[in-house]
């Protein structure tokens, strides 16, 4: 689960995704708008109240005191494009902030936080989306979740959140020509060019304040047609815990923060600065548009660096987000292609002869001839031309579009023909994050902000696998407090002292390595068969039988072994003078592991290269199960291993004579381990030589094989276990 949440001056979005990062779902959203203040009160007392009411909100919908991605506005971030000599994010980390500080020479870099995203990284080098977000509105914000006991875990800018949820728009996800992408999210709009299924630049405009309320009541109107679909899971409190959209329906227009909404629209307030931060104005007008007008040419004035705007109602400094493009030294607008091009001498003409010619849009007062969808169309018509060529994609046939609501799109829809594009598509940002019922309707309520799709995409970074920007501004002096100062909460308590136990016991394990190695040593020796023969008998009359078992073969002298060490250990401990006890049917699946050992590493009836060390037969009889488990420790040649292995693998194919009515089924497991151990000649230890004095011991291999038989009679489930005649049960 992971929650992202988003404020601004008017309120609050939050956003819970669910699921994985290929299957992420959105399980429920919220919405809050702040209550308008008293006039009588003061800053302290306006923090307050906005507080208390965030408080009451997050409880409201149980997200107090979770941990949240923290969605920040584009308005407080700058976009640059910047080109690395290298791709490793190690060595990026260390001088991007050195590049930015030059990159942007208006803003000290102590009061930024960057971030990057890696577009596109190659053997020349790699092209980055460097995002600086001003720390002044983040710690704001920051310290605004701490004050009610709710923590950040990371920060991303809308258009951090937009370009995470690429994977997600079937659209976009995969681009197989070159494709512009418009997102419109309340007053900005990203437009990103998208070539070889690869992101090469991103810029960040500011939309016109007229088209900015059209937007807005656009999403008011299909939000009250969609209705209000609840979750298809009916009362199902892990799936939509946030059962109220909306704390208050007052009416509030979507507007960007850089303009005034006090002031008349008739003002300069209200004129289009295309390069959102320019120092120049284009042009006064009253609910300015911008139009095309052929007959003139020229370019727009240099792209400069933003700077921070001084608000004349006394709250925090507002940032504008500048347009990010591959910057050149002159930026142009397409127009008629039948116009005279500039001097081929000019140097500041970008493209060749045949290209397109591009011009400046002439900016003139159309109030009552041209609506504002008509006024966005056009700026989106110039804003792609600036991007396409600025680029250097080459020729674009495909657009799509994001974040417009559907009664707008036939305004939208000249784009084709003024671009000159094979395809526009209108897509949902939010397609493949709302699950719809038969019907078509959402199964989560979604309200109509803009940025709820922004605060699904940081919301995802959370999520294991699905961070596809990279950017996250709670770095440095932002970062989340440190082990020791989030131990407050039990469950840090207990994971630290969880950490600090490991830690001690890894020491010990260190230091102690020395006497665990002679101990397993000193353990292999003690197990070894024929040691542990002759420390059974204690009396000098039983020399003959210390003597070691032998016989024809190999599986005679191991069975006669283990046969006389169980029953002569028995004798000597409890002086009981019983029989060896009655094989099992097990007994018959454990002489086939014996007589592949014999086949393997036997030699004309003799043993070779194999030397028992250790052997525990342990049987069980249970009602109608019989099983056992035999395990031993055999030494080889590196040669006669492989053999031994590769039978003993075999023995785990169902076999014939186990799975007929008497044995039905059979069920062998084997484990191996193998270690090289440094221990006397395998030669020696099978008494085929005596070794010279002041020889090296060589190293062998010493496999260890664990066997495990299940036998399962069909019929016998009614009986009971039986001593027969010929001694099996």
């Amino acid at each position: 689960m992971a929650i992202g949440i988003y404020f601004d001056d008017k309120g609050a979005v939050a956003v819970r995704v669910e699921g994985s990062a290929k299957k992420a779902r959105i399980a429920a959203c919220a919405e809050l708008e702040w209550e308008a203040p008293s006039p009588e009160a003061d800053a302290d007392a306006r923090k307050e109240a906005r507080k208390d009411q965030l408080k009451t909100w997050l409880k409201k919908n149980k997200l107090l005191g979770q941990p949240v991605a923290l969605c920040l506005d584009s308005s407080h971030v700058l976009f640059r494009d910047m080109h690395m000599a290298f791709g490793d994010r190690r060595q990026i980390d260390k001088v991007i902030t050195f590049q930015v500080e030059g990159l942007i020479p208006s803003t000290p870099i102590e009061e930024l936080a960057v971030g990057y995203t890696i577009l596109d990284s190659n053997e020349e080098g790699s092209q980055l989306l460097v995002s600086a977000a001003h720390k002044g509105p983040l710690r704001e914000q920051i310290e605004l979740l701490d004050s009610v006991k709710t923590s950040a875990e990371l920060a991303d800018s809308t258009i951090g959140g937009a370009l995470n949820l690429r994977p997600f728009i079937p659209e976009l996800a995969h681009v197989e020509e070159p494709t512009a992408w418009v997102d419109v999210q309340g007053g900005r709009a990203m437009i990103a060019v998208l070539v070889d299924d690869k992101i090469k630049s991103v810029r960040n405009l500011l939309i016109p304040l007229p088209a900015v309320r059209e937007l807005a009541a656009a999403r008011e109107d299909g939000a009250d047609d969609e209705g209000s679909a609840k979750t298809a899971t009916g009362d199902s409190t892990d799936t939509a815990d946030f059962e109220d959209i909306k704390d208050s329906t007052a009416e509030q227009p979507f507007s960007d923060e850089l303009v005034d909404e006090d002031a008349p629209e008739d003002k300069a307030s209200d004129d289009i600065d295309f390069d959102d931060d320019n120092d120049e104005q284009v042009g006064e007008v009253t609910d300015a548009v911008v139009v095309l007008d052929h007959g003139d040419s020229g370019r727009l004035p240099q792209i400069k660096a933003a700077e921070p705007l001084d608000d004349s109602r006394g709250s925090e400094p507002s940032f504008t987000a500048p347009l990010v493009a591959t910057e050149s030294s002159h930026d142009m607008l397409s127009g008629d292609s039948t116009s005279e091009p500039p001097a081929a001498s000019d140097a500041s003409f970008i493209g060749a002869p045949n290209e397109p010619t591009l011009f400046a849009p002439k900016v003139q007062s159309t109030a009552g001839r041209q609506s504002p969808a008509e006024a966005l169309a056009k700026l989106l018509t110039l804003e792609l031309r600036r991007a396409i060529v600025g680029s250097q994609a080459g020729a674009i046939k495909r657009v799509v579009l994001t974040g417009v609501p559907q009664s707008l799109h036939e305004h939208l829809k000249g784009l084709k023909r003024d671009l000159e594009i094979r395809e526009l598509v209108f897509a949902d940002l939010l397609a493949g994050l709302v699950g719809r019922d038969r019907k078509g309707k959402a199964k989560v309520e979604i309200p109509s902000s803009p940025v709820v799709a922004s605060v699904a995409g940081v919301a995802l970074k959370k999520i294991s696998g699905a961070d596809q920007s990279g950017v996250d501004f709670l770095i440095g002096d932002l970062a989340p407090g440190d082990v020791f100062e989030e131990a407050r909460a039990p469950l840090a308590i207990g994971s630290t002292l969880l950490f600090l136990i490991a830690g001690v016991m890894l020491l010990v394990v260190i230091k102690e390595r020395g006497h665990l190695l002679d101990y397993r040593e000193s353990a292999s020796k003690t197990y070894k068969i024929e040691q542990e023969f002759n420390a059974a008998y204690k009396l000098a009359s039983d020399k003959e039988k210390r003597k070691f078992p032998g016989g024809e073969t190999a599986t005679e002298r191991i069975v006669a072994a283990e046969k006389l060490l169980s029953t002569d250990v028995g004798t000597a401990n409890t002086q009981n003078k019983s029989k060896y006890p009655p094989t099992f049917e097990a007994d018959d699946v454990y002489k086939q592991f014996l007589d592949v050992i014999h086949l393997v590493v036997g030699n004309n009836g003799n043993p070779n290269d194999f030397a028992l060390l250790n052997w525990n037969y342990n049987q069980s009889v249970r009602g109608n199960k019989t099983g056992g488990t035999l395990t031993f420790e055999c030494i080889l040649e590196v040669t006669e291993y492989v053999k031994l292995k590769r039978a003993l693998e075999e023995l785990q194919i169902p076999n014939p004579i186990f799975d007929n009515k008497e044995y039905p089924q059979k069920d062998v497991k084997a484990f191996e381990r193998v270690v090289y151990e440094e221990i006397k000649d395998s030669r020696f230890i099978r008494g085929e030589r005596k070794p010279k004095s002041g020889t090296t011991p060589e190293k062998i291999w010493v496999a260890k094989f664990k066997f495990t038989c299940d036998i399962n009679p069909l019929e016998r489930k009614k009986e009971v276990a039986k001593k027969t005649s010929t001694g099996k049960t």
